[in-house]
């Protein structure tokens, strides 16, 4: 069994690759059935999380352009209770979500913008010898855009999201693959952290969220009387709301399109749900 510890390197020891072309967006998002990805937000200061992700089906479209993955989710984030001795808090978290991935024999360069600027590509040691497309740009003003980062492997997906707010030094977005199983070889050390740290955990499941990646609006059924919040990955709250009818719709028009936490509380019983904001793209 290949297995390696992974850790994230802002630029990282890499082996260029002189004459080797970007990836195509098939070859990056090539999954199998039972492959396994294990992320982690990495912000200064923020306590553990982990995104756990295992697919679960696969299938094309009738032109065999689109993939089809379904993705079974089952993972977990954590808050620090100050009072009245600090200890962390843990959120666990079970989703199942259909994500599709378009144009696959197309150039990774049609999926990601920021290629057209700065583009590294190599082979990762850190990601067990993995080919690598890496890119950075910028977005905003000429003084002070907005910075990202972002690198994709050959079949294991986007493995790193970094992103600075123009003129800020600490990151707003920091998410990276820290564990990966593919055909039964790992790469790196899973979390195996489970629902059994937290006794007091408690979950309500008779609730539900559609669609899911959501456009301007996600609907929530049967969870009246709860307590629901919208956090973005790095924890900012976007909006909290009162449920009070049994078919509630969240608007999300204004949101910015990206990953979130849906946070509901009820009857001092609390459960988290991850949601993917997407307009138009992909859809």
């Amino acid at each position: 069994m290949k297995s390696r510890f992974l850790i994230w390197i802002v630029f990282g020891l890499y082996l260029s690759v002189s004459g080797q072309e970007l990836m195509t967006i098939g070859e990056v998002f090539n999954f199998e059935i039972n492959d396994e990805f294990h992320f982690r937000s990495s912000l200064n200061g923020q306590p553990p999380n982990a995104d756990r992700i295992t697919i679960i089906d696969k299938y094309f479209s009738q032109n065999g352009d689109t993939v089809n993955y379904v993705e079974s989710h089952n993972s977990y984030w954590t808050n620090i209770i100050w009072e009245p001795e600090p200890y962390l808090e843990y959120h666990f978290w079970t989703d199942t979500a259909t994500v599709k991935y378009y144009d696959l024999d197309s150039s990774l360069i049609f999926y990601e913008i920021g290629f057209q600027f700065d583009t590294n590509i190599f082979y990762s040691e850190y990601y067990c010898d993995s080919l690598v497309n890496w890119c950075q740009y910028y977005i905003g003003p000429p003084f002070e855009p907005d910075y990202y980062r972002n690198s994709y492997g050959l079949g294991i997906g986007q493995m790193g999201e970094y992103m600075e707010y123009g003129g800020v030094m600490d990151p707003a977005v920091n998410t990276n693959l820290f564990y990966y199983k593919k055909n039964g070889i790992e790469c790196g050390m899973p979390d195996t952290t489970t629902v059994g740290i937290n006794d007091d955990f408690k979950q309500y499941k008779e609730f539900e969220i559609y669609p899911n990646p959501a456009q301007d609006v996600l609907y929530i059924d049967n969870a009246s009387g709860s307590h629901v919040q919208l956090f973005s990955i790095t924890g900012l709250l976007i909006s909290e709301s009162e449920i009070k009818t049994e078919h509630f719709e969240l608007k999300l028009k204004d949101v910015p399109e990206g990953m979130y936490f849906l946070r509901f509380e009820k009857d001092l019983e609390i459960n988290a749900k991850k949601i993917i904001v997407q307009h138009s793209r992909n859809l």
